[in-house]
């Protein structure tokens, strides 16, 4: 994968970006540029046209905190985003999820959670 850059062909040069897969594409969220710019973008590499696409984020999507070094998982077709720094200082405690069949971020937390101790199940929504 080759990273666009400034003729905007692709996604930045970054660090502490998360990558995930889904069927014959590569999705990425976040990381930092190297003037340690957090991002928040989403990015998506098509295997087999070996090419990458900027993912437009619905304009009525919660829009999680830009940030790097978080961990991310596929499941069906939603990415669940968890943590990361947003400063040397600023560690992140979040969990949201992108679902790429409407485009848009949701939160997951205390308003989303339906028991006590603070899980949500990540199957439902």
């Amino acid at each position: 994968m080759v990273a666009g850059g400034e003729d905007q062909s692709g996604p930045s040069c970054r660090a502490g970006a998360s990558l995930v897969s889904q069927d014959s594409s590569v999705l990425m969220f976040g990381g930092q540029e190297d003037d340690n710019k957090k991002m928040n973008d989403v990015w998506k590499f098509d295997i087999n046209a070996k090419c990458w696409s900027k993912v437009d984020i619905d304009s009525d999507s919660f829009c999680p905190v830009a940030r790097s070094g978080h961990s991310a998982v596929m499941f069906g077709s939603k990415m669940y985003i968890f943590g990361g720094i947003f400063e040397l200082t600023h560690e992140l405690n979040d969990l949201c999820c992108f679902d790429f069949e409407t485009n848009q971020f949701r939160k997951i937390g205390e308003d989303d959670c339906t028991v006590d101790d603070g899980t949500a199940d990540m199957g439902q929504g």
